[in-house]
C-alpha cells in the first residue's frame, strides 16, 4: 500500500493526532524534517505500521518538555 497523499498542515488537526508524519512533524515544530526525524529518533518516539513510519506526539511533548527543563 501506498502512503497516503492526504496531507494535513491544520494545526487544529495536527494537535488531536495521536501520531503524525515526519513532514508534518516538522510543520508542527518550526524545524526542518530532517530535525524532526532526529528530534523523534531521540524521543523514541518513531512507531512503524507496516512500512509506514508515525511519530507519536505525547512522547514528542514529554521529550520537548524535558530538553526545556519543564
Amino acid at each position: 500500500m501506498n502512503e497516503t497523499q492526504a496531507k494535513i498542515y491544520d494545526i487544529d488537526v495536527l494537535e488531536r493526532r495521536i501520531a503524525v508524519s515526519d513532514r508534518e512533524l516538522a510543520f508542527m515544530l518550526g524545524v526542518g524534517v530532517s530535525t524532526a526525524r532526529r528530534i523523534a529518533s531521540e524521543a523514541n518516539a518513531v512507531c512503524r505500521v507496516g512500512t509506514r513510519k508515525l511519530n507519536k506526539i505525547d512522547k514528542i511533548r514529554r521529550y520537548m518538555d524535558a530538553i526545556a527543563g519543564e
